[in-house]
């Protein structure tokens, strides 16, 4: 939930709105799904969308790219000063892994990134209950680490 009061979420609906859509909540109601079309034009899958809580950017999952790391990846879009979004990056080996990387989302602060990873260590195949053991663990870093992709989007 952003705090403009929108709803982030992904549908397949036959012959209805499909792919990454919104809606705003007001009173606990659900108004006007929106799609959110603008992540279509990027030419690759995208899903499990989370916008920080400020809209400045958005994390989503995207699989199969050229620059992955495993099957399925973070990357991040920067909002324009004109409401359109920059090429996704990558977040990069300090988030990706050869392993899974899904479900994103931000604390309300918006100081955290949260999401689930499939990686293996190995000391888990000694211990199968254990952390990194492959069967998705929950993992966080600052947000401040998107923050620097924004300065070095920047530079660029």
């Amino acid at each position: 939930m952003s705090k403009d009061g929108y709803f982030y979420f992904s549908t397949s609906r036959e012959g209805e709105i499909s792919g990454q859509c919104r809606v705003k909540v007001i009173n606990g109601e659900f108004i006007g799904i929106e799609s959110l079309e603008y992540l279509n034009k990027f030419g690759m899958p995208c899903f499990e969308v989370a916008r920080d809580p400020d809209g400045k950017f958005i994390v989503f999952v995207s699989g199969d790219q050229a620059d992955g790391y495993g099957a399925f990846d973070l990357y991040v879009s920067f909002k324009n000063d004109d409401d359109s979004w920059t090429t996704p990056k990558n977040l990069g080996d300090r988030i990706n892994t050869p392993a899974n990387e899904h479900f994103p989302a931000f604390s309300p602060d918006g100081q955290y990134l949260f999401f689930v990873s499939d990686r293996i260590s190995p000391e888990a195949e000694k211990k199968p209950n254990s952390p990194m053991n492959g069967s998705s663990d929950i993992y966080w870093v600052s947000a401040k680490i998107i923050e620097e992709l924004i300065r070095r989007e920047r530079r660029q």
